[in-house]
């Protein structure tokens, strides 16, 4: 029995030290050729908003693994960027502000032996983010604020909306705006009418912030309009109803069960129109519909 255990043991000391050699060996290039490849060359500048897209010749290396970008950010951090050898163009980003910066092209073998540095000087346009700061509108909205500011170039940015804690400090809304339309407009709820301070700032995806906007705004006053008012109110060209339902199958709250809904006649052509007395007058701030989908010809009602 003696000899059996030291057998095994023996076997799987082996297949550790074999399974251990083959992880070492995969933390290893598969080829092995540190003889440095050719530098890049002919290397043209588009300066952009926030970078600069470059064009370049790779060289003619046959084991041309990629092509890397090293420089410094104005935030002092070094952001390194690559490129398919497959391409001849990469782009440098990440600048918050304009100037003259330096950028080091780098071609690298597939053993990872790296070339000579080509320096190239760019002159990043203005960061997006200022564009949208200097864009952004910020006013009361009902049960919140409502923020709307111009991304012309759809960048990735977050509007961080700040408000200050119980130690006075300014913390950042989790729920803040993150988009990359062109076009912002983003709501935030759930306030009531008490005036409050607010902050609100512009961040890029590499931590670039512009400066803060500070204003502070009374929400409008906002409550769900009672539906005990509710009730069909029939205007000329309004279409005529369906004999199987009734309005309040608009808003009585019942989506599943059928006839719960409100129909048109279907033998009219045309648009439908149809008309319901709230039994208030009110401003409508939002309004929440329920599509019903009747499966047997695919159209949907409400």
């Amino acid at each position: 029995m003696k000899k059996i255990m030291e057998k095994i043991g023996c076997l799987m000391f082996l297949a550790a030290v074999a399974l251990s050699c083959r992880e070492e060996n995969m933390l290893k290039p598969l080829e092995s050729n540190t003889t440095p490849p050719g530098v890049v060359s002919n290397v043209t500048v588009e300066n952009k908003h926030g970078g600069a897209e470059l064009t370049y010749t790779v060289p003619s290396d046959d084991d041309l693994s990629y092509i890397k970008a090293e420089y410094i950010l104005p935030n002092g951090k070094l952001r390194t960027v690559k490129a398919s050898y497959y391409s001849n163009q990469i782009l440098v980003d990440g600048f918050s502000q304009p100037g003259e910066y330096t950028v080091k092209l780098y071609a690298v073998n597939r053993s990872e032996a790296v070339s000579k540095p080509v320096e190239v000087i760019i002159h990043p346009e203005e960061s997006p983010i200022w564009n949208i700061y200097r864009s952004m509108k910020v006013n009361a909205s009902f049960g919140g604020i409502q923020v709307t500011a111009e991304n012309e170039d759809r960048a990735n940015i977050a509007i961080l909306i700040m408000q200050k804690n119980e130690y006075g400090e300014w913390v950042a809304d989790p729920n803040s705006i993150y988009t990359a339309t062109d076009k912002i407009k983003a709501s935030k709820r759930g306030m009531d009418t008490t005036a409050r301070d607010f902050a609100f700032v512009v961040r890029d995806r590499w931590l670039n912030y512009t400066d803060t906007l500070y204003k502070t705004i009374s929400p409008l006053f906002e409550t769900k309009i009672p539906q005990s008012g509710y009730r069909g109110f029939r205007l000329p060209g309004d279409a005529a109803s369906h004999t199987s339902t009734a309005h309040s199958g608009m808003w009585d709250g019942n989506i599943l069960d059928w006839p719960k809904i409100y129909m048109t006649q279907a033998a009219i052509s045309g648009v439908h129109n149809t008309t319901v007395d709230l039994g208030v007058k009110a401003r409508l701030s939002r309004l929440v519909i329920s599509d019903y989908p009747e499966y047997y010809n695919g159209r949907t009602y409400y």
